[in-house]
């Protein structure tokens, strides 16, 4: 919960909390306007996740916003990148070098790699001979609920 040092119980609305929070911040006359995450007089009570949700609770709307931009823009390249391959074909065109893009009309291929699991299992010894252990730096991982 986020409470406030400066109004503990607000008499108007009858609430404990910051004013973000109120039911009936809207409407409010004596409302602060600012957000807890900019607010030096915001007290952030509970567990740690539930602190680090209220801390971060801009933040975390601001990337689910972004991150529904970004599955739309790349949606929109994708078309697009169809499209352009297309009369690429059509017009026998393998390479453009445009003033602001350079274009190039990569053909299909076949491509080799190892089947790892099936190398583990089959052969062993081979398996670990081979192996590389590399060390992955750490990272936040965002996924959007809901999205395919």
């Amino acid at each position: 919960m986020i409470k406030c040092e400066i109004m503990p119980v607000c008499e108007e609305n009858n609430f404990e909390g910051c004013c973000e929070s109120c039911p009936d911040n809207e409407g409010c006359d004596v409302r602060c306007t600012d957000t807890s995450t900019n607010c030096n007089n915001a007290i952030f009570e509970g567990t740690d996740l539930e602190v680090f949700k209220s801390k971060s609770a801009v933040i975390i709307a601001s990337i689910a916003d972004l991150v529904k931009q970004k599955a739309t823009i790349e949606e929109a390249e994708k078309h697009m990148r169809t499209q352009l391959e297309a009369a690429m074909l059509e017009h026998g065109v393998e390479k453009v070098d445009h003033e602001i893009l350079k274009i190039s009309y990569i053909k299909p291929t076949t491509r080799t790699s190892v089947d790892s699991t099936k190398l583990k299992a089959t052969y062993p010894h081979i398996y670990d001979e081979c192996a590389k252990t590399s060390n992955v730096k750490g990272y936040v991982k965002i996924e959007l609920k809901g999205a395919k």
